[in-house]
């Protein structure tokens, strides 16, 4: 009796393997549980209004990029909730590193993420800054487009001597700078700022409740937009001082084309 038991156990297990294997082979099952890995590490849209969102909890959420990182002007823990990046200075003004003016090296600290899109595609990028407490000139935080530092598309609240505080859209393509912009309300605590693409067209615009946004300009840009993300720098000047540019979220919306 014993023996019988040991045979019909051992054809048992058997049996369940040769089952577990069965499944485990069959097409696209396999794929499928790889994919639910991939999935939770990073989502691409899959209509035209899927959404991209990191709210900065305690953690980042998307499959961030830092360019030139400085991690000691980055945090995630002295605003739960927020991204604070503290300006430094740094630029990606045309050829900045042969400006006898302000030849303060290259911005640091670029977030970005790759575009999950099509280069045709359309789409809008927006975030919130909170309390940005620019005092300085060129001190600047908002949102970037990137190709590289001789190519992009930014659109930040920027501080001006002349002027105070401003949203400033700009396009550089080979080292040729076009912006647009204008002054905002400086008084208010908190400001969304919104980029739109469509086609080569990138129009700026600004909230201050994140439900009404007026629009501030227009540029345009012919390269293909790889990857976007947030910028905070002080640009070239010597003694700028650093401010603290706190994210409150950032997100990206694709936009139905006609």
């Amino acid at each position: 009796m014993h023996a019988i038991s040991v045979v019909w156990h051992f054809r048992r297990e058997l049996f369940l393997f040769a089952c577990v294997l069965c499944i485990t082979t069959l097409p696209g099952v396999a794929a499928g549980w790889q994919g639910v890995s991939d999935a939770a590490t990073r989502r691409k849209p899959q209509g035209n209004q899927d959404v991209l969102r990191d709210d900065f909890d305690k953690a980042l959420s998307l499959d961030w990029e830092v360019v030139r990182e400085n991690k000691k002007n980055v945090s995630l823990k002295d605003y739960p909730g927020e991204l604070l990046i503290v300006t430094e200075r740094g630029s990606i003004y045309e050829d900045q590193d042969k400006d006898r003016n302000a030849p303060g090296g290259r911005a640091k600290n670029l977030h970005l993420i790759e575009n999950p899109l099509e280069d045709d595609a359309d789409w809008q990028l927006t975030t919130c800054l909170v309390g940005f407490a620019a005092v300085a000139q060129d001190n600047q935080a908002g949102i970037l487009v990137y190709e590289d530092d001789e190519n992009y598309v930014k659109c930040v609240v920027q501080f001006s001597s002349r002027s105070g505080k401003y949203l400033r859209l700009a396009a550089e393509k080979d080292m040729v700078y076009t912006r647009a912009g204008g002054a905002i309300d400086a008084q208010q605590e908190n400001v969304w700022i919104r980029l739109t693409r469509e086609g080569e067209s990138y129009s700026a615009s600004v909230s201050y409740d994140g439900e009404k946004f007026a629009e501030f300009g227009q540029v345009e840009w012919d390269r293909s937009p790889k990857r976007f993300g947030l910028i905070a720098k002080n640009g070239g000047k010597i003694n700028a001082p650093s401010v603290e540019a706190r994210f409150d979220f950032f997100e990206f919306q694709s936009i139905a084309q006609d």
